[in-house]
């Protein structure tokens, strides 16, 4: 079926045919795409040892690190795994261990957990 839309052009009526099959196609293709876009899995990240100067081991399955606060024991979500994230952690909650070096959290200084 084809539906003709009336238009003024320098004063002169024209009648032009849409397809509006074509647009409909158009619009659910965009819609289709964008919602592909919103359900993308997030970025899942990896743990890196140089995260245990922020004062964070790792827990959890190798597909989905968690990183492990080792002064509180508080277990963060993957997303969290961000070197800002962890220094944000030790900074706020703990302010008093933010001077230390990466040897006080490692497992030779099971102390940290005083």
């Amino acid at each position: 079926m084809e539906i003709t839309v009336d238009q003024q052009d320098d004063n002169h009526e024209v009648q032009r045919p849409i397809d509006w099959s074509a647009q409909v196609r158009n619009k659910i293709d965009f819609v289709f795409k964008k919602s592909q876009n919103i359900s993308a899995p997030p970025k899942k990240r990896k743990y890196s040892n140089e995260y245990l100067k922020y004062g964070f081991s790792v827990t959890g399955d190798e597909d989905c690190p968690k990183p492990l606060c080792v002064v509180c024991g508080e277990i963060l979500s993957n997303g969290s795994m961000k070197p800002s994230l962890l220094m944000h952690h030790l900074e706020t909650k703990h302010p008093t261990y933010k001077q230390r070096n990466i040897n006080f959290f490692s497992n030779d200084y099971p102390t940290a957990l005083i």
